[in-house]
């Protein structure tokens, strides 16, 4: 199917509305590992779209990695919506960044936003050691320090089980939603920034 699609494509925007389970802070994604004129284009797609966060991804194996690095495709990935909702207000916004993203394409034209997106070319993901119940201190697009308590893992009866730190600087970018989580499952994604690389948060 990828083969089919992506040879009769000239740009990729793939469109995510967070998992059942996630609460998230809308961002977007585009991949370093491109040629730099793919690059470029595609960090301009997610400009025009006014994705309030950038992530620049050396992931790879997503859908906007493989047109982008593997097809030649200026890819984005647009993320929007939690919970596993399909609210008006993030249906409209959604359309109106693809809007966006269209019109810069095939018109040439850059919209303006007042605030510049915050951007991010390094993450980390915190599992739970321990299973029982996620009480989370902190909430999506919260920026988070070193060292800080963002979490604990407790038993039914309240007893702490395991304190859950941030390992760096950074800002949430998702975090699971439920109640009871089981030992090894993702509980927040935290974007962060190499050293020197780029300015501070």
């Amino acid at each position: 199917m990828r083969v089919r699609s992506f040879s009769v494509s000239d740009f990729l925007i793939d469109l995510h509305s967070g998992n059942r389970e996630e609460l998230l802070t809308p961002h977007g994604y585009y991949s370093l590992r491109a040629n730099p004129e793919v690059v470029e284009k595609s960090y301009q797609m997610l400009q025009a779209s006014g994705t309030p966060i950038i992530y620049q991804s050396q992931d790879r194996g997503n859908l906007y990695h493989a047109a982008s690095v593997d097809y030649g495709l200026p890819s984005i990935l647009l993320e929007r919506g939690e919970n596993g909702t399909c609210l008006p207000e993030d249906v409209l916004a959604m359309k109106e960044s693809v809007k966006q993203v269209a019109r810069y394409l095939f018109e040439g034209v850059m919209p303006y936003y007042k605030q510049a997106p915050l951007i991010f070319d390094d993450s980390y993901y915190l599992t739970c050691q321990r299973s029982g119940c996620w009480m989370c201190f902190v909430r999506p697009n919260q920026t988070v320090q070193a060292g800080q308590v963002i979490g604990e893992i407790c038993d039914i009866y309240g007893n702490i089980l395991e304190k859950v730190t941030a390992k760096e600087d950074g800002l949430v970018l998702y975090q699971k939603a439920t109640l009871v989580v089981h030992q090894g499952e993702v509980l927040l994604a935290v974007a962060s920034k190499k050293p020197g690389k780029l300015p501070d948060i």
